[in-house]
């Protein structure tokens, strides 16, 4: 890992910077979710730096966590983090650094780590799990510049990190935004404010006599069908999260898809999951897809254009009015599934077509600016990558 460093760098072992302290193995039978005791970090937290989990117990007071200290997973991936979750314990498989040397800024030794340790784990050979050894941790090499190079590298990485924050907020702020609009037009569906009529699928419905269909049954399509190219099979992992997603598609040879037409589905049709927990996710089938085949598990609904709007079902099928109405369905069944008379029977309010359609435009305006950030952020994840790999050779424009 070492080579050669610019004038006035050193190479210098984390052992000789930090202390290391080792997460300790708490009794797990006075682990509660109550919130008795103190907060207590396990391996699963260090992302997300929250915890679920409390122990109420005798504790050393060395394995207490507080705000901003440096925390390393070593299991599994080699995270390390800046923990932010309040006071906490530190649980066994977590090493916490502290560094009281003069040479080096803590900040710059995270930034430095987070490279390091991904180097590490990524030559780490797995069997089940990656462990990373006590001697291993000791024995990282850090190339340290003087101290206000590393204030300076550290300013630069700030700030690369704080634009990575800001889009990230902003991608959220967007994803959350076509819902708020929905609120502010329609209200919530449950009180239904301005009396619009209730409907059901079957009212909103296309005259195709398989406008509200599901997959075909298992006999019908088996795994022997499937191809390399031609026509597109939807499955339920492509409607999850609320979202379609194009990824892992198979396919049926033309033949296949004209025997299995009835279970076709076209751009801006519905999808509708029949299973999950809970089931009902709800997706678009994107405009100028190629039409395909839904599968066991999906419902598909094709909208009359006339009196229903696919922006507007979709997000008013994504409230918790709808949502709650199909978890209901499932009460106390061994599979949460829905079927066909059931999502038939959901109903929801229908507000005049002209309005369904200024949602539409407001709703295809959001995501026009979600797909400009989105062909951005591969550039500042660029950016940062670039930054981190000039950091700590030297190569920076300080």
């Amino acid at each position: 890992m070492e080579g050669k460093l610019p004038v006035g760098w050193r190479w210098r072992k984390l052992e000789d910077l930090a202390k290391f302290v080792y997460g300790c193995p708490f009794e797990s039978s006075k682990f509660n979710s109550d919130g008795n005791g103190l907060p207590i970090i396990r391996i699963r937290n260090l992302i997300s730096c929250a915890t679920e989990m409390y122990y109420d117990g005798y504790y050393d007071e060395n394995y207490i966590v507080n705000n901003d200290e440096i925390l390393v997973g070593m299991d599994g991936e080699f995270n390390i983090v800046k923990w932010n979750g309040g006071k906490a314990l530190l649980n066994q498989r977590i090493c916490k650094l502290e560094f009281s040397s003069t040479e080096i800024i803590p900040d710059f030794a995270y930034r430095a780590l987070v490279k390091i340790l991904k180097q590490i784990e990524d030559k780490t050979p797995q069997v089940t799990v990656k462990h990373l050894s006590a001697k291993q941790m000791k024995d990282i090499q850090i190339p340290l510049p003087p101290r206000e190079t590393q204030r300076r590298i550290v300013a630069i990485l700030d700030k690369a990190e704080e634009t990575r924050r800001l889009r990230a907020q902003a991608d959220e702020l967007a994803e959350k935004l076509p819902f708020s609009i929905f609120v502010e037009m329609f209200g919530d569906p449950m009180q239904n404010i301005k009396g619009w009529k209730m409907v059901t699928p079957t009212d909103i419905a296309s005259d195709d006599k398989n406008a509200i269909t599901i997959g075909p049954f298992g006999s019908d399509l088996m795994a022997k069908d499937y191809r390399s190219h031609g026509v597109p099979l939807i499955f339920v992992k492509n409607i999850r999260e609320n979202k379609f997603r194009g990824n892992g598609i198979r396919f049926i040879d033309e033949s296949k898809g004209e025997e299995l037409k009835s279970h076709r589905v076209n751009p801006r049709d519905i999808l509708m999951t029949k299973m999950g927990d809970p089931p009902g996710d709800v997706a678009l089938y994107p405009e100028n897809s190629q039409p395909g085949i839904i599968t066991a598990d999906c419902i598909k609904l094709t909208l009359n254009p006339r009196i229903a709007n696919a922006s507007y079902i979709l997000w008013v099928f994504r409230t918790d009015y709808v949502r709650n109405q199909v978890i209901r369905s499932t009460k106390g069944a061994a599979q949460q599934k829905i079927n066909l008379s059931t999502f038939k029977s959901i109903k929801f309010p229908l507000p005049e077509i002209e309005l369904q359609n200024q949602f539409s435009e407001k709703v295809n305006q959001v995501e026009e600016i979600r797909n400009l950030q989105a062909l951005s952020n591969p550039q500042i994840e660029d950016l940062l990558a670039s930054l981190m790999q000039k950091a700590f050779v030297g190569d920076l424009v300080l």
